[in-house]
């Protein structure tokens, strides 16, 4: 006799939290293990990424803006979010591919030759531990090309 079928209570709003979650929880303390679930719950989907400020991450998750700032580098030093800062109080973090269980599409602000490469790179055979270091740091790099070359009208 099979078990009965299971039916979910909410049919939308679901979040895969497989493999990628339980990696994360074996690397993270607590607070940045909460701080990446909410990251995942609140990140585009087809991106991987989410604009905050430290004091809203604080407020939504009731803890101290030194402590969530405390876990988001944590988050950096393991390498499962890259924070891409700006001049103000605003930041990308974006969840490393490794520990997002969405296939990313066309991350904001990359296209055309560029993009092209990322995605060749990303599929070729290049085991995902080279890639994510590497990754971080073209993104840091890309960053910091732009504040010094502001596109022009």
């Amino acid at each position: 006799m099979s078990a009965p079928r299971l039916i979910l209570k909410q049919a939308t709003g679901w979040f895969a939290a497989g493999q990628e979650f339980a990696q994360a929880i074996t690397i993270l303390s607590d607070g940045a293990f909460k701080l990446y679930v909410y990251a995942c719950l609140r990140a585009d989907r087809h991106t991987g990424c989410l604009r905050a400020t430290v004091d809203d991450l604080a407020r939504a998750m009731t803890r101290a803006p030194s402590t969530v700032a405390a876990n988001l580098d944590e988050l950096e030093e393991r390498t499962v979010c890259c924070v891409v800062r700006d001049e103000g109080s605003i930041f990308m973090l974006e969840i490393s591919d490794r520990f997002w269980p969405y296939q990313r599409q066309q991350p904001p602000g990359r296209s055309g030759p560029e993009a092209e490469f990322v995605q060749k790179v990303r599929e070729s055979a290049i085991p995902e531990s080279y890639w994510e270091p590497l990754r971080t740091k073209v993104t840091r790099m890309e960053q910091q090309w732009q504040k010094a070359n502001p596109a022009r009208p």
